[in-house]
């Protein structure tokens, strides 16, 4: 008889308790694999239900632990396999069971008894799902009993439901359900469910407490093996250690050397731990007063040190030695409090990534108090807190603060577009993008002196290509330098960062207090009138070169700004988004109202933030108002009817005339019209001391 041969090629994965089986390499099918037949892997077997495919199998519940990249065995099983005699013997021997009322009836799950119409007297019917077993006796199937394995259910879960066999764990013993009905909540030893399978012993007697010490510890010779010896007993030990000595630094040396640079042969003791390529430092001890060091070699009780750096002067005759790191790119003295730093300040904190001072207000475009998001047409025109446009053209554009994302950060930016296009220049025709900088922020730059800063000017931008150019004027506009900057065509209307580092000026007079100190202006048209060469400064009024791109020159044209920063130094930081609530406070030293930020002044029907002012007596009232923010001066304020949103008007019961006088750099006092004494006078404000 041919013997059977397995199928095992590859190897195969399955979880503890799975059904699917992963192969690694096989090529299954149904002439190598099919259901019926069995899958063996170290001492488990469970039968193939499925061949889903060349590699994954459905089986029976496994039974071992989980396997990964294990080998197997298939051993063909499959009843249509073998045919003929075989088969026929195996029907014969079915036939003798059946006649021998071997086989059991068996009895459904859903089924609470045997069907009476089966079976025979001394036949036997079977429950699987249960462990029922009944035996027909004088035709009537009598109930034996349950015979069902015990199933280890773990601890006790009282939220579980548990049947005849399973076995739990409670308080130290152990238990198995004995109720023929299945059920949870009743928890051990309650004996109308529970059997006792393994009681809990007695506690027995504490044992004496065992304690553990240090003994003694003692260095051992440099290259022994360590160990630990117990001189106590087993329930007091005593633990002895001995640590073999291990190499160390230091060393110390008789040679008489020159401190100084070069070779530096010293004799000194054996079994030191400096290793070759090391840093070391000799420091005199006797005979002169200061130290060498440098790279070093060591073999056997010879250091040599390659001195490249030295300190004092005089012939050492007695050394001692030490470890030292190697030196920075530039030698810094405690002594000097950082004054090798000088002249590299900027440089300095960005290099140690504190956050340069930007001089710009509002760079991020964020805040935009007086016209929020609403674009304008005109010259002067605020798109966004300290952000106005200055214009002398023939063509038509809009100008406004929009919600788009910057490099760094910002929610916003601003939008310039040409809606009327101006292709001739005129000689006085000029457009630029303006921040009209504070003197007080500018005096350490030390512009208009004999030793003028470096400053950078860092900006985002996104426009047509072509030249374009920065320019930088003193408050009289008497001064200027003109810096240009180039979008190639890869860059067009995409967003990208420029940059113009200049030294500052140092002729002109520039402000350094509350007055204006600089001009920053971007520019975006300009005339012969306004045109100077780049590069340097200038005693006149300038804004752009003769190369510069005339952006009103194509209808339709966007030039975007964004991420403005001025620094002090040759090199920017990576632009910072600013606080919100901090920027706000500071374009508040400038302007403000009292609205509440997304209103507009003058907006009808707004109640919300107002002021309000006792009337006295007629014909006139007066009453006092206070600032958010300290003023840069004295500014000019501008009264606003919560009702109408009439300009020059307070209300009451109705609009009446109002103003403000006495206006000072916190506060002011209101006048208005008298209308009743027992009715405040309610209005709004705005507050501008623009530059």
């Amino acid at each position: 008889m041919t013997a059977l041969v397995p199928y095992e090629t590859g190897t195969i994965s399955v979880e503890a308790d799975g059904t699917a089986v992963v192969g690694d390499g096989p090529n299954w099918s149904s002439t190598n694999v099919r259901p019926g037949d069995r899958l063996d892997s170290g001492h488990f077997t469970a039968l193939i239900v499925e061949v889903v495919d060349q590699t994954h199998l459905t089986i029976t519940p496994w039974p071992g632990s989980t396997l990964s990249g294990a080998q197997y065995k298939i051993w063909p099983n499959y009843p249509q396999r073998v045919v003929g005699a075989e088969a026929m013997s195996t029907v014969n021997r079915l036939v003798a069971d059946l006649s021998n009322r071997d086989i059991p009836v068996i009895v459904g799950a859903n089924e609470t008894e045997p069907d009476p119409s089966l079976g025979d007297d001394d036949q036997y019917a079977d429950q699987p799902t249960t462990g029922k077993k009944w035996v027909k006796v004088g035709g009537v199937w009598t109930f034996i009993g349950i015979f069902k394995a015990l199933r280890p259910r773990g601890d006790y879960d009282n939220d579980a439901t548990y049947s005849v066999g399973d076995w739990v764990n409670s308080a130290g013993s152990s238990y198995v359900w004995n109720n023929e009905t299945p059920g949870s909540g009743h928890a051990p030893p309650n004996a109308t469910y529970w059997d006792v399978l393994a009681a809990r012993g007695t506690d027995g007697d504490d044992g004496a407490a065992a304690t553990v010490e240090v003994g003694t510890v003692t260095t051992g010779a440099g290259g022994s093996a360590a160990h630990v010896t117990n001189s106590g007993t087993s329930n007091a030990a005593v633990l002895d250690f001995t640590i073999p000595a291990g190499k160390s630094y230091g060393g110390t040396s008789t040679t008489s050397l020159a401190i100084g640079t070069g070779s530096k042969v010293f004799t000194t003791q054996a079994g030191l731990a400096y290793t070759d390529g090391g840093r070391v430092r000799a420091t005199a001890t006797a005979g002169a007063t200061g130290w060498l060091e440098g790279v070093a070699t060591y073999s056997g009780t010879t250091l040599t040190i390659a001195s490249d750096k030295d300190s004092g002067s005089g012939t050492g005759t007695a050394w001692n030695f030490n470890v030292v790191g190697e030196p920075g790119a530039g030698d810094m003295s405690s002594a000097n409090y950082a004054s090798e730093y000088i002249g590299h300040e900027a440089e300095v904190r960005r290099n140690l990534g504190i956050q340069s001072w930007n001089r710009i207000i509002n760079g991020g475009m964020m805040v935009s108090q007086q016209n929020g998001s609403v674009a304008g047409t005109v010259s002067d025109y605020y798109a966004a807190d300290q952000w106005p446009c200055s214009a002398v053209t023939s063509g038509a554009f809009s100008f406004g603060q929009v919600a788009s994302a910057s490099p760094g950060g910002s929610p916003n930016r601003l939008r310039f577009t040409v809606t009327t296009a101006d292709a001739s220049v005129a000689a006085s025709d000029i457009v630029v993008i303006q921040q009209r900088i504070e003197g007080y922020r500018l005096a350490d730059l030390k512009f208009g002196t004999a030793a003028p800063k470096s400053i950078t000017i860092q900006f985002g931008v996104k426009a047509p290509a072509g030249t374009y150019c920065v320019a930088l004027l003193n408050g009289a506009a008497n001064r200027c330098f003109v810096g240009e900057y180039t979008i190639a065509g890869g860059e067009a209307n995409t967003d990208v960062v420029k940059s113009v580092t200049l030294v500052g000026d140092s002729a002109g007079t520039w402000a350094k207090d509350n007055t204006l100190g600089m001009y920053l202006s971007f520019t975006l048209m300009v005339g012969t009138t306004y045109q100077q060469a780049a590069g340097t400064w200038h005693a006149a009024s300038g804004y752009g070169t003769s190369n510069q791109f005339n952006l009103m020159g194509t209808l339709g044209n966007v030039f975007e700004l964004f991420d403005v920063g001025l620094y002090e130094g040759s090199v920017a930081p990576p632009f910072q988004l600013p606080d919100f609530e901090k920027e706000l406070d500071a374009c508040q030293r400038y302007w403000e109202k009292s609205y509440d930020y997304a209103v507009a002044p003058g907006t009808a029907g707004n109640f919300n933030g107002v002021r309000a002012s006792l009337q006295n007596s007629a014909p006139a009232s007066y009453g006092a108002g206070h600032f958010l923010k300290r003023k840069r001066i004295a500014p000019t304020v501008t009264l606003y009817s919560p009702n109408s949103g009439a300009s020059g008007n307070g209300y009451d019961t109705v609009d009446r005339a109002a103003t403000a006088a006495r206006v000072g750099e916190t506060g002011y006092h209101i006048s208005n019209v008298f209308g009743s004494s027992t009715t405040p006078m309610l209005y709004h404000f705005t507050a501008n001391a623009r530059l």
